[in-house]
């Protein structure tokens, strides 16, 4: 059950997975800061439960990015698509227009 993400009009014709991520905006200032770091900086967290919840929100805002890739090259959302092993790429650093593009690609050799 995964809502269609909507493209704010400043981010219209753009590579989703290149411009400056919308959903900054919804995150707390703590995880906009780590977000924003580069990965090369150690996240300063306290917990191995911080730091699950941050790499799990990391992901959603990467998925998300996915999402709207595949919305604008498919109109379909990964739900859709046939599964891939997203987090894997996620944690590999791929782009996620590269992510997207390897979704499509097993949608269509499905």
């Amino acid at each position: 059950m995964s809502a269609t993400p909507q493209i704010p009009d400043g981010a219209r014709g753009r590579d989703p997975g290149l411009a400056v991520d919308w959903r900054l905006s919804e995150m707390s200032p703590r995880d906009r800061e780590r977000m924003q770091a580069p990965m090369s900086r150690a996240i300063p967290v306290s917990t191995p439960e911080e730091q699950r919840v941050f790499e799990d929100r990391c992901f959603e805002a990467w998925m998300g990015k996915v999402d709207a890739v595949l919305v604008r090259k498919c109109g379909m959302t990964a739900a859709d698509l046939p599964d891939i092993c997203y987090r894997d790429l996620f944690e590999e650093g791929h782009a996620p227009g590269r992510a997207a593009a390897d979704a499509l690609r097993n949608a269509r050799e499905s």
